[in-house]
């Protein structure tokens, strides 16, 4: 689709949302990244919106007609303006699991389109053609019974539906008779009732890879609020592994340092700057902020602990001290002007006087708190180097070798990383705390996290400048170590990443948090410079030469 035509198409379809909702909502169409395979560009093809934005997928990337294409388009931005008139922004998700949350969604995304079709009937051969023209390809079985029950509730029944999708219909179109389609809450406790035969049914569902099935439905990030709800431990619980201690009782893991499992301590939402839009994303992306990974027994805990190959940092720089002026003292080389006038005024009064009349120098070291930040995107796990490391072992050895020095030398440090797999899935990993011991627990935990899908810096430095504006250090630092530019499955323009983080950089400075980036990418000044600034990057070719980096720069901030 050449600009003038994607132009034309945008104004045309922003008529069409106007007239049905009667606001001026921009509507902005998503570039395709090319360089994805058909499959999962069809896969990822599903509208975003605001209360003042419709973000479309580019329809030129599936294998549809022209026609199709233009009739699925259309269909979007009626079922865009059905959320805009019919649905709450925002709900609190408390009292659903995850599982809940997706088919409460496809309820909801069934009767808005449901209720605008009966305003305005010829919308339905819209949404007719789109559904119709789409192969059944769900990945999984949650997602087939989520596409057959949108494809029955929109063509009719065929009389081949699994059970499940029968009776959900079932209850649906009786519910319609009888209460009417402005009934949400209604809707949504038949939903939660199907949500529970589901899990009778032991269904497995997993919200990480879960996409919504049907091509002209959104992503159900305007509908909910994961923020501030009490559903966020249920999220959690039915995601993640509880705590266990393996082979120990309660009490004696109370002692025990090698065994503790993964545990996700919350969600957290926070915004992305939009360089293009010129506008900040409220709530746009999702973190899920871990303790550490799952241990499979102590064992192999060992294992991976002696696989660091820990060494000691060559540091060749005192401790950075400076002098510090101690007022009103018993004994100093100087006068304290101040308390010597009150001394001789006290006297003049005859009042009780405070002979501490002297100045003390003492030298003092500059308290420094340091959060090590891992990029543990997969392209980490490449090999470099002679012999053959990954670029994601140096990371965790010249992590490790930094928190042995800085710790020795009383400087606060933690060693937290992150990963993402769109930006409804930012992992955050914490395997050291300013607070924790240096423990054999914690080398384990660092050897034991591994790379794997992409890099949406913007959102974990914001996660990490929390952590770090936490402390009461006179100097907080936050040190990225990665290996190339931020990235994420679910965004096309290359650049849209690198002007977030670099607005999470000036956040985080702005909030007293400085920010340095260790890039192992000798071509990466054209986005180092935009994120970190020219004075607040290192880059270098060679990534096995990290160790010696890090070790300059913390020397650089000591002094």
């Amino acid at each position: 689709m050449n600009a003038q035509s994607a132009e034309h198409t945008v104004g045309s379809l922003g008529l069409v949302l106007c007239a049905l909702t009667k606001k001026n909502i921009a509507i902005e169409i998503t570039p395709t990244d090319t360089s994805q395979a058909a499959e999962f560009r069809a896969s990822q093809s599903r509208l975003i919106l605001t209360s003042t934005q419709v973000w479309l997928p580019d329809a030129a990337s599936l294998a549809l007609s022209c026609k199709e294409q233009d009739t699925l388009q259309l269909a979007r931005v009626a079922h865009a303006a059905a959320h805009l008139l019919f649905s709450e922004a925002g709900r609190p998700t408390k009292g659903l699991k995850p599982m809940g949350v997706a088919v409460v969604s496809a309820f909801e995304d069934a009767r808005v389109d449901r209720l605008l079709c009966t305003n305005y009937p010829g919308i339905r051969a819209w949404f007719e053609l789109s559904i119709g023209s789409q192969a059944q390809t769900s990945a999984s079985y949650f997602s087939s019974l989520i596409e057959a029950l949108s494809r029955a509730l929109v063509l009719g029944q065929t009389g081949q539906e699994p059970f499940w999708v029968t009776k959900a219909v079932t209850l649906f179109l009786k519910h319609e008779r009888k209460y009417g389609l402005e009934d949400y809450d209604g809707f949504r406790r038949i939903a939660s009732i199907m949500a529970n035969d589901l899990g009778q049914m032991r269904v497995q569902f997993n919200p990480q890879q879960y996409i919504v099935p049907v091509l002209h439905h959104d992503d159900h990030s305007y509908l909910w609020n994961f923020e501030q709800t009490g559903a966020q431990p249920e999220l959690n619980e039915s995601v993640l592994t509880r705590v266990q201690t393996v082979g120990e009782s309660a009490d004696d893991a109370r002692g025990s340092e090698s065994v503790a499992s993964s545990v996700a301590r919350s969600s957290y939402l926070y915004p992305e700057w939009n360089q293009r839009a010129n506008v900040l994303r409220e709530n746009w992306c999702t973190v899920t902020d871990y303790a550490s990974y799952p241990l499979a027994g102590e064992n192999d805990a060992q294992t991976m602990s002696e696989s660091l190959n820990l060494r000691p940092l060559n540091l060749r720089v005192s401790v950075a001290e400076r002098p510090q002026t101690q007022r009103q003292q018993w004994q100093g080389n100087e006068l304290d002007l101040d308390a010597l006038i009150d001394f001789q005024a006290s006297q003049r009064r005859a009042v009780g006087t405070d002979p501490r009349i002297f100045l003390s120098q003492r030298l003092r070291a500059r308290s420094l708190s340091i959060l090590l930040l891992m990029d543990l995107s997969a392209s980490t796990a490449d090999l470099v180097g002679e012999p053959q490391i990954s670029i994601l072992a140096l990371q965790k050895q010249a992590a490790i070798e930094l928190a042995r020095a800085a710790r020795a030398r009383h400087d606060r440090v933690a060693i937290h990383g992150f990963s993402s797999n769109t930006r409804h899935a930012v992992s955050y990993h914490r395997f050291l705390e300013f607070d924790q011991p240096l423990t054999e627990s914690v080398f384990v935990r660092v050897a034991q996290a591994r790379a794997e899908y992409s890099t949406r810096l913007g959102a974990a430095l914001r996660h990490a400048t929390v952590a770090a504006g936490q402390e009461l250090s006179e100097r907080r630092v936050v040190i990225v170590l990665t290996d190339g530019a931020p990235s994420d499955i679910d965004v096309f323009d290359p650049d849209y990443l690198i002007a977030d983080a670099a607005h999470a950089v000036s956040e985080a400075r702005a909030a007293g948090v400085q920010t340095y980036g260790l890039v192992m990418d000798a071509q990466a000044a054209r986005y180092t410079d935009a994120v970190y600034g020219l004075r607040a990057r290192q880059m270098f070719e060679y990534p096995e030469f990290l160790p010696r980096y890090l070790s300059r720069l913390y020397q650089q901030l000591r002094r």
